[in-house]
């Protein structure tokens, strides 16, 4: 008896631990990039990998049990690519997505992911900012392959698998994951603005 009340106390610990802003608010918009703006991208992932943070372009993070939180224990590869301002690929997404800020925000970030199979991003926020724009990179996507962005709308949790240049557009920092992504899926690529 004493497990199971242990076990009810931690479940209903975490459960009380999650933050759900009732305004979090997301929605989908197909055909956001420009196709030289999908291809400046692109070709970022086949670039080398630039280990020295300050060379002013790229960045690249590997996270094989990737890191953005302590809960997360995926054992798939996370490649992050931060896309500077200095490079033109910047500007082109800058350009691109305007239309989807409103007149008081502006973009404080851009990061190009590539996630693996057995790849996953278990649920959190992204803390600090009031908007994040995720852009689906990959022409061709299988249901059956997983990596679905998922998010909690109030007592619910709905989701999108990837459709080729769609954005989920997430404000007010909604609790959402990415579902764990099949061994038999290619690379799942995504360009994530992140709105101040």
């Amino acid at each position: 008896m004493q497990v199971v009340r242990l076990v009810f106390f931690l479940f209903a610990s975490t459960v009380c631990a999650l933050h759900i802003d009732n305004q979090a608010m997301v929605t989908v918009q197909p055909n956001v990039l420009k196709n030289d703006t999908i291809a400046a991208l692109m070709s970022l992932c086949n670039s080398p990998i630039a280990r020295d943070y300050g060379n002013n372009e790229t960045y690249l993070e590997i996270h094989p049990l990737s890191q953005f939180n302590k809960f997360d224990y995926s054992i798939g590869t996370i490649l992050v690519r931060h896309v500077m301002p200095s490079l033109d690929a910047f500007a082109k997404v800058l350009a691109d997505v305007q239309p989807l800020l409103d007149f008081d925000e502006e973009v404080s970030h851009v990061f190009l992911y590539e996630m693996y199979p057995l790849a996953q991003l278990r649920w959190h926020e992204d803390g600090g900012f009031r908007k994040a724009i995720v852009i689906f990179l990959n022409e061709r996507w299988e249901k059956v392959w997983g990596g679905y962005y998922l998010w909690v709308n109030n007592t619910t949790i709905q989701g999108t698998f990837p459709v080729f240049n769609t954005a989920v557009i997430a404000r007010n920092n909604p609790l959402h994951e990415v579902s764990l992504i099949s061994v038999f899926a290619q690379p799942r690529v995504t360009v994530s603005v992140w709105v101040r």
